[in-house]
């Protein structure tokens, strides 16, 4: 930028901020006019996602000049409305979960076919950092077609950008954490498996002493039941003893 047109920009800025300071902010639909109504209606596609609408505002070699830095989304120039979506909307888009630009009052210049607009930059980003900070556009036009955007911000409040690489970062170790949980999730289920097949392995050789058991006891003579037998037989014993002795005795009288 050449310091002729530096100064016009600053020239521009001031007045715009002593319009502002003087007057309240204009932001009804009914006091824009037609480039006015252009830039606001760009600004609310950009700020409703509707990105195909935000840059078919801009003419085919537009130049967009964002301030240096790494945390402003597409720092430096752009040229050309691809390059806008590629740099600019695509560092937005990794960077933030929603961003844009709240306008709070528009100018028309005088000597200069541009709409100054005065409003702050919003955004949530997607590492929890957030921006609501005051910036400035300049929307240079020919005809109704804008030609030119220059931003002025501090970029000291913005998140650092979100580049292409540190996103692919984030998905592989996304990634290696997710296979990692896979990885613990099985080795669980499979302690779970093998402690339930000892259990039941258990539970059948428990099962088979109770049968053996059983067995050995429906086979065998329990103490009392061989106890009675045994008491039966001694009692035949005795009455056959008895009968044999009597008979002898009878036999001795006989014979006395």
């Amino acid at each position: 930028m050449g310091e002729e047109e530096d100064g016009k920009v600053k020239q521009m800025l001031s007045t715009a901020k002593r319009r502002v300071g003087a007057e309240a902010p204009r932001v009804t639909e009914d006091d824009d006019s037609q480039r006015a109504g252009i830039v606001r209606g760009a600004l609310q596609a950009f700020g409703q996602g509707d990105m195909d609408g935000f840059v078919d505002t801009l003419k085919g070699d537009v130049m967009w000049e964002n301030p240096e830095g790494e945390n402003f989304p597409g720092s430096g120039d752009l040229s050309g409305p691809d390059e806008v979506r590629e740099r600019f909307i695509g560092d937005v888009g990794r960077t933030y979960t929603s961003f844009g630009f709240r306008p709070e009052s528009f100018m028309e210049t005088d000597h200069e076919d541009a709409v100054i607009v005065i409003g702050r930059f919003e955004g949530e980003g997607v590492t929890g950092d957030s921006v609501d900070t005051p910036g400035v556009q300049i929307w240079g036009f020919q005809g109704n077609e804008v030609t030119q955007v220059r931003v002025f911000v501090d970029t000291a409040a913005f998140p650092e950008v979100v580049t292409e690489e540190k996103e692919k970062e984030w998905a592989e170790e996304e990634k290696k954490e997710e296979e990692e949980e896979k990885d613990d999730s099985d080795d669980s289920d499979d302690d779970s498996d093998s402690k339930s097949e000892g259990d039941d392995s258990k539970s059948e050789g428990d099962s088979d002493d109770d049968d053996d058991d059983s067995e050995s006891d429906s086979n065998g003579s329990s103490p009392k039941a061989k106890s009675k037998d045994d008491s039966d037989d001694d009692s035949d014993d005795d009455e056959d003893s008895k009968s044999e002795k009597k008979s002898d005795d009878d036999d001795s009288d006989d014979d006395g």
